[in-house]
């Protein structure tokens, strides 16, 4: 199944965020707590479309049903996206095996102050990530950039570094979430849960 785009019709409210994927163990002694944070934190939200007449509402139960429930995929740039950076350049990832919560660019315009901003987003390969911390560009053009979530899979040296309209896949939470309530009128109000989509 082909990875879709979401339509571009604004939700009336949204709840998007990053939801951690961790473990916390309480002694029973003297209840101390440890955590541990692990791999495969996700994109999560929940998306509501109030008063939704035709034609946006024929996309958006054509959008829905073509899913055929959590099975379908579908590209999503965040609904806060807005870039406060000025990416200026074209950055690529420098140099293969990089992981953790940073990673070498370059191609950014030499010794530029501020390119990304802490909570803008970029995308590497499929991956959705905000960074956390203001990045600059040296007399060189490069760049280390901090981000969350930690990177899933090693990208190739010279990928590309999405700086406008990054996105990543997603997929409705469950079956359940492919449903169009409609009003007199033929007034529709929706309410979606939606993940990323881990492969």
């Amino acid at each position: 199944m082909s990875v879709l785009n979401f339509p571009a019709i604004v939700p009336s409210a949204n709840n998007w965020g990053l939801q951690a994927n961790g473990q916390s163990v309480r002694s029973e002694l003297d209840g101390t707590v440890q955590t541990l944070a692990l791999p495969g934190d996700i994109w999560v939200d929940s998306l509501t479309f109030t008063n939704v007449y035709d034609p946006q509402a024929r996309m958006l139960r054509a959008f829905l049903a073509s899913l055929r429930g959590e099975a379908g995929r579908f590209y999503m740039t965040p609904p806060d996206y807005v870039r406060s950076g000025t990416a200026p350049g074209t950055p690529l990832v420098k140099g293969a095996a990089q992981t953790g919560l940073t990673v070498i660019t370059d191609g950014w315009t030499a010794s530029q102050t501020g390119i990304l901003l802490a909570g803008d987003y970029i995308q590497i390969g499929d991956e959705l990530k905000m960074i956390t911390a203001d990045a600059s560009s040296d007399s060189g053009g490069n760049a280390t950039l901090s981000f969350v979530p930690p990177i899933r899979v090693s990208p190739a040296d010279n990928s590309a570094v999405v700086t406008t309209a990054p996105k990543c896949i997603m997929k409705l939470k469950d079956n359940s979430q492919a449903r169009w309530p409609q009003q007199p009128g033929r007034i529709y109000a929706m309410s979606l849960a939606i993940e990323e989509a881990l492969s």
